[in-house]
């Protein structure tokens, strides 16, 4: 059923600092936008009734590439949502990145940092483990307390909708990384539940790494890839705690990054799911509208939004 994420939420005071960078500088293309009342399906799929925003009108805006396969963001504007300014750390479980491919990685840099955005390092170079070629990154310090990692585009290597449209300079999301305390947990989830394919499972380790993520010296950690056999955009990569000199606080963050995937075996839903449950439920309006949907929030610190495929719903619908 995993083949890919479709859709990366991302939650926000406004939306209208994020159009800045993934607009602006990523050059994402605004699809779909709505304004959805107080007390909404998705209030209750996202828990803004458990927390404070059930009265909030929710200014939700869908933002993809032209001709790719997922990878899209959606963003959340929510009034009165905590400001998160601290760097995200690697020591506590959540959200914590989000991946893309550029065609001109020195190029995006300069327009980035001369747009007073921050990095955590200048670009490196490594090996890129378990493989035989090298890779240029760079880590940005993004909205919400999230880093988005960009990586040099390798037209031999790297599957994403810079291959098939050369006038776009930054790919769709091409990952969404999850730290978490219990890997197999998660993999439990992506792999043995909703049937992802795992294609990637190494030790990230060495001075450049440390360098480039802002870890203490000596650090190493496992990081775990999955993708479905049609190889969509998003993947889900799992990337396991790393102990901090200087962890942020302890404190349960707010809700940052649902991902969105479509569920394509109805047995799947009709299986028992991991941890918590929101729905299904079958939105009127909005992005969802007509179709089932159902968030999953497991214990390994992911949140999952299990969605009903668009065709299945028209079928329902008539």
């Amino acid at each position: 059923m995993f083949d890919g994420i479709d859709v990366c939420t991302l939650f926000a005071p406004s939306v209208e600092p994020l159009l800045r960078l993934y607009q602006g500088h990523l050059g994402f293309t605004q699809t779909g936008a709505w304004e959805i009342t107080p007390g909404s399906a998705y209030h209750r799929l996202w828990r803004l009734d458990r927390e404070g925003w059930a009265a909030s009108t929710l200014d939700v805006r869908d933002l993809a590439k032209p001709g790719a396969l997922g990878g899209g963001l959606r963003l959340v504007g929510v009034p009165g949502w905590p400001e998160v300014t601290e760097p995200r750390s690697m020591a506590v479980p959540g959200p914590f990145a989000l991946d893309f491919y550029v065609r001109d990685l020195p190029g995006l840099h300069a327009a980035l940092l001369a747009d007073g955005f921050r990095f955590r390092s200048e670009p490196v170079s490594y090996p890129l483990f378990g493989t035989d070629f090298t890779v240029d990154e760079v880590l940005l310090e993004a909205p919400l307390g999230l880093v988005h990692a960009f990586v040099e585009y390798l037209p031999d290597r790297h599957r994403c909708v810079l291959g098939d449209r050369p006038e776009e300079q930054v790919s769709e999301v091409v990952a969404a990384i999850t730290v978490t305390d219990d890997i197999e947990a998660g993999l439990s989830t992506l792999r043995d539940r909703l049937g992802g394919q795992v294609y990637f499972d190494q030790v990230f380790e060495g001075p450049t790494v440390e360098a480039m993520i802002g870890l203490p010296e000596g650090s190493a950690f496992r990081a775990v890839l999955l993708r479905g056999p049609e190889r969509r955009n998003a993947r889900a990569e799992l990337m396991a705690t790393v102990p901090d000199a200087a962890p942020e606080s302890a404190a349960r963050r707010p809700l940052s990054v649902v991902l969105s995937l479509e569920v394509r075996d109805e047995r799947v839903m009709a299986a028992p799911l991991d941890g918590d449950l929101e729905g299904p439920v079958t939105p009127t309006t909005g992005p969802h509208e007509g179709r089932s949907v159902t968030t999953m929030w497991p214990a390994w610190g992911g949140v999952l939004e299990l969605l009903q495929p668009a065709q299945a719903a028209r079928t329902v619908v008539a």
